[in-house]
């Protein structure tokens, strides 16, 4: 969700959104641990976002 914020603050425009499934899975993964505590603890920071919102991918545009 930060992303989109930012690429919003730069000129960017968002023209679609979806869950990216092969994301969702890394998001998982990460959260539970697999790929070691540093990873793990790294999304404490990420917590308030859902599984799914974290797997969003956003197609943007330059706003020229």
């Amino acid at each position: 969700m930060y992303s989109v914020y930012r690429f919003k603050d730069l000129g960017f425009k968002v023209i679609s959104s979806k869950i990216i499934p092969g994301l969702m899975e890394g998001v998982v993964s990460q959260r539970n641990g697999y790929h070691g505590e540093d990873i793990k603890k790294m999304w404490l920071a990420y917590s308030h976002l859902s599984v799914e919102e974290a797997s969003i991918g956003y197609e943007v545009e330059i706003i020229l």
